[in-house]
């Protein structure tokens, strides 16, 4: 089975290139499955295709590090997956005109320099978590220090910055403020 769509944002209602757009068996908890995935082309166009006939819930998402200022949401413009309505496919099926509209979301955008140098920092991880459940967003900083977290919906941030683990850089995790560890 396959399914075919078409995302736009809620501002232009032009569609999007690089939102990734992913089915997941229904019967499966978020946290326990891996779901099949493909990004919209440059007319914001998608395909699912090799599915087995089931059951499946959609999401659709800017990547982190895309550039991309857009909130995640569900099939059916639901904001978790839970609340998602369920796509009842037959084997050989397409199902078409599964299409979404994404919102813009918020940003939070800045500068990592070396406390010690006052140098920027290349290559530093940078995550908007909410401060009631510690879910979030992540961007890197780029060759002058810059980063911009995108995609985020409205509410109160920590924001945690960390040299990933497969890098380097040898620098101690701390929050926005100068705060150390979860302290934020």
């Amino acid at each position: 089975a396959e399914v075919t769509g078409k995302v736009v944002g809620g501002d232009t209602k032009a569609g999007i290139k690089g939102i990734e757009v992913c089915a997941y068996p229904a019967d499966e908890e978020f946290e326990d499955f891996y779901g099949t995935c493909e990004s919209t082309n440059s007319s914001g166009d998608y395909t699912l295709a090799g599915l087995a006939g089931s059951e499946y819930k959609l999401q659709y998402f800017a990547p982190d590090d895309s550039g991309l200022n857009y909130l995640h949401q569900y099939y059916n413009g639901k904001d978790s997956l839970s609340d998602a309505d369920v796509l009842n496919l037959s084997a050989g099926m397409t199902k078409s005109g599964i299409d979404a509209t994404l919102s813009p979301g918020g940003q939070i955008s800045g500068r990592v320099t070396s406390a010690a140098t006052k140098d920027v920092v290349a290559g530093i991880e940078v995550c908007a978590e909410v401060a009631e459940t510690g879910a979030g967003s992540c961007a890197r900083t780029d060759a002058s220090g810059a980063y911009t977290v995108a995609g985020l919906r409205t509410g109160n941030y920590h924001v945690r910055f960390e040299a990933p683990s497969e890098s380097t850089l040898n620098y101690v995790t701390q929050y926005y403020n100068e705060k150390a560890y979860s302290n934020a």
